[in-house]
């Protein structure tokens, strides 16, 4: 008690918060009831490691979707996550994103964003079967290299009914490195007493796997990409997806020995003006291997209308059936 009024003792950290001269009865009732919600703040009551920790930070990735049987339809959709303690990793909590949710974005991140909304865009377009895939193929070469080996990289396998708007769970997700070597497809022509086989092979700079029925899938989780462990690598061309396309049902084809000739002329012989052949020594037959060449394209033209249609395809020789 002073001078019969009572009198509250502030901390000194509201000491030049106070006002000076004569004091209002307001003001004082304001800087009482500030110190006593401090006080009696929740946070006070809370672990002191919890009392201080921020928010986490989040980091920026790219999930390749894919839907459908033999996951024939390939989306690309960025995503923001949480990142674990280190920084390398995306964590928890998920999340979609659109180009205008980002405020702050790298000019890298936001070529990845722009190009996968390109990308996406593709399936709205109006073209052949070629076109499509050779844009396709245009706009994952040069996503490819924007990534790198840091960057966060999943693949989302789904069902038909998936729908993007969904949040993507982190046990769903598998993450994977980029390396931008790019992958080659070539043949092995080899015999064994009854048959002659034409077997599929995946190329990754000097590795070479034999592709197998029950691998493919594996391998190739689409013909954009393939995958061995944990890394993927972009098509080196279209010859190489063309390679892919025509054998993912079956990449080893056989022939029994009393028709090598025919199976050499007609699956073999094609195959070596734009593919890598390795002829193994087949009993009684020789062939001259023949480095590949450019993939043969011509572009038809051709009116409906008052339109004009340009449809680009791919020379093949016929192969009788």
């Amino acid at each position: 008690m002073r001078d019969g009024r009572l009198v509250y003792e502030l901390s000194p950290k509201y000491a030049d918060l106070l006002p000076v001269g004569e004091e209002s009865r307001k003001k004082k009732k304001e800087m009482l009831s500030l110190a006593y919600r401090e006080l009696h703040s929740p946070i006070n009551f809370l672990p002191i490691t919890m009392q201080n920790e921020a928010e986490p930070d989040r980091g920026f990735g790219l999930i390749f979707t894919l839907m459908g049987e033999q996951s024939q339809w390939l989306t690309l959709q960025c995503c923001t996550a949480r990142l674990n303690k280190k920084g390398d990793k995306l964590v928890s909590h998920f999340q979609y994103e659109k180009l205008e949710d980002f405020p702050d974005i790298s000019e890298r991140e936001k070529q990845i964003l722009e190009l996968a909304t390109r990308y996406n865009r593709l399936s709205t377009l109006k073209l052949n079967k070629y076109a499509f895939t050779h844009e396709c193929h245009n706009h994952l070469t040069i996503l490819f290299n924007l990534l790198n080996e840091d960057s966060h990289v999943f693949i989302h396998e789904t069902g038909y009914h998936y729908s993007l708007d969904t949040k993507p769970k982190k046990s769903e997700l598998q993450p994977l490195h980029v390396n931008g070597a790019p992958f080659d497809m070539e043949f092995d022509v080899y015999s064994d007493q009854n048959f002659v086989y034409l077997h599929l092979v995946l190329k990754i700079e000097e590795k070479r796997i034999r592709i197998s029925s029950e691998s493919i899938e594996k391998h190739f989780p689409s013909v954009y990409f393939a995958r061995d462990a944990d890394y993927i690598y972009p098509a080196r061309n279209m010859a190489a997806i063309s390679a892919l396309i025509g054998y993912l049902k079956n990449p080893v084809q056989k022939m029994v020995k009393n028709h090598t000739e025919e199976f050499l002329a007609e699956f073999v012989i094609p195959l070596m003006e734009n593919h890598h052949v390795n002829l193994e020594k087949i009993e009684g037959y020789s062939l001259e291997h023949s480095s590949p060449k450019p993939m043969k394209k011509k572009l038809y033209v051709s009116g409906i209308g008052q339109f004009v249609m340009f449809r680009p395809t791919i020379a093949m020789k016929k192969i009788r059936k």
